[in-house]
């Protein structure tokens, strides 16, 4: 990655103008390619790959990468029968990049940026990797952007509700002070009130300094009566450096001519290429078919979205979710009540921007809720394709999305609104 140009050097500055900063990097670096040359899919999308093309000597390569975001990592190219190395030399590109990311923003990897951070204390000082700052600089660009709605410093509330690898794995017994004997059980409201006070990722302090980066904990603490345990904020960046990995797997397969290509983290973000007929205009038959995952069906879709080099993602409440008592609890933390959301958004899909960004601003359009969503898609996303599943009294789905540019294939799904100049017009 390029060091050059991206921020000022010698002194501190605001995280206001840090952030200013790493969007100018970003877009100048990562959004073109985006734009360009690729689609990222967060969460659990499905993939068809509609009027691909796979004749006139055009072979598809799948290759899988292993160890990084806890999960799988499938580099695809379709390219012509000779270009089997530089697939592979693109699948090794990918790789370092990968590792790189992971080093910055993975909780689970010992000796990360965000684990170190995690685990120091209120009110210091902990250096960050160029990677990570960059990270750390465009999550706080989509806090303020978000008015905090997204705020990746809810991941000690991630963990205390349950939501955190540790509690996946087959052998789970509780560890923790605050923990269950299952993790599908919600905890006890003096943890989640403690905790709650931890959250505001815009407190956290990023500068550098002759040519170091830093990043400052807020000097915060919680404590809980029979726990001496001292708890401090824990920021979970996953879902914006699976984002941020997927523009940069994109890049990587433009620069070396691999535009036909995809590159998926798991269930999480998946980047793709050009339809190998698609253009600018082009009709549905040349460009991509994106099927999103149906929130209340397992197995099942409830939307289909054309799209053709662009940013395409998706959040919701149904994805690491479990039902205690009648009520559902999802990963998706509110951090204006350190709960689970209850907003009644079931999914959001969006389609444009960055997949850095896009991981972000779904996932505060779930926490705002249907109709303060609607009002910030008409006020500031009318550059962005939206569509936004709300739950009650059955589902219906709410978008600025024109007619041409999907299908609604779920029967149980109704349509509350039409499109008009980019925004949303509830029926």
């Amino acid at each position: 990655m390029r060091a050059n140009g991206i921020f000022l050097s010698g002194r501190a500055f605001s995280a206001r103008n840090i952030a200013k900063a790493a969007r100018v990097w970003y877009n100048r670096n990562m959004r073109k390619t985006s734009v360009k040359g690729a689609a990222a899919l967060l969460l659990a999308l499905v993939m068809t790959l509609a009027a691909f093309g796979c004749g006139d000597g055009v072979t598809g390569r799948t290759y899988n990468i292993t160890g990084y975001f806890g999960t799988t990592v499938t580099f695809a190219v379709y390219r012509a029968a000779d270009a089997e190395s530089e697939a592979l030399a693109v699948r090794d590109e990918i790789e370092s990049m990968l590792a790189e990311v992971s080093a910055a923003a993975d909780a689970q990897t010992e000796g990360s940026d965000v684990a170190r951070f995690n685990a120091a204390g209120a009110g210091e000082r902990v250096e960050l990797s160029l990677t990570g700052y960059v990270l750390f600089s465009l999550a706080m660009e989509m806090y303020e952007q978000t008015g905090g709605l997204y705020d990746p410093s809810v991941g000690l509330s991630v963990d205390l509700w349950g939501f955190t690898p540790r509690f996946t794995l087959p052998d789970y017994a509780p560890e923790r002070a605050y923990d269950r004997e299952s993790a599908n059980v919600p905890p006890a409201d003096e943890y989640v009130e403690a905790f709650r006070g931890l959250i505001g990722f815009g407190d956290v302090i990023l500068y550098e300094e002759n040519g170091k980066y830093y990043a400052v904990k807020p000097d915060r603490t919680a404590t809980v009566a029979g726990d001496d345990t001292v708890y401090t904020m824990n920021v979970d960046l996953g879902g914006i450096a699976k984002g941020y990995a997927a523009d940069r797997a994109a890049e990587i397969a433009e620069s070396h001519g691999l535009t036909e290509s995809y590159v998926s983290v798991g269930r999480s973000s998946l980047a793709l290429g050009d339809n190998r007929e698609s253009a600018e205009g082009a009709p549905r038959e040349h460009m991509w078919a994106v099927s999103v995952a149906h929130p209340r069906t397992d197995g099942a879709t409830w939307l289909r979205v054309y799209a053709a080099r662009e940013c395409v993602s998706t959040s919701g409440d149904y994805e690491r979710a479990y039902i205690y008592d009648g009520k559902r609890y999802c990963h998706v933390i509110d951090p204006r009540t350190g709960r689970p959301v209850d907003s009644g958004v079931a999914s959001v899909t969006l389609l444009g921007r960055t997949a850095a960004e896009a991981d972000a601003l779904t996932t505060a359009l779930v926490v705002m809720g249907r109709e303060a969503a609607t009002e910030y898609v008409n006020a500031r996303l009318t550059d962005a394709r939206v569509a936004i599943c709300e739950d009650a009294d059955g589902l219906t789905m709410y978008t600025n999305m024109p007619e041409t540019d999907y299908d609604l294939v779920a029967s149980d799904v109704a349509l509350g609104s039409r499109a008009e100049d980019g925004k949303i017009i509830v029926l």
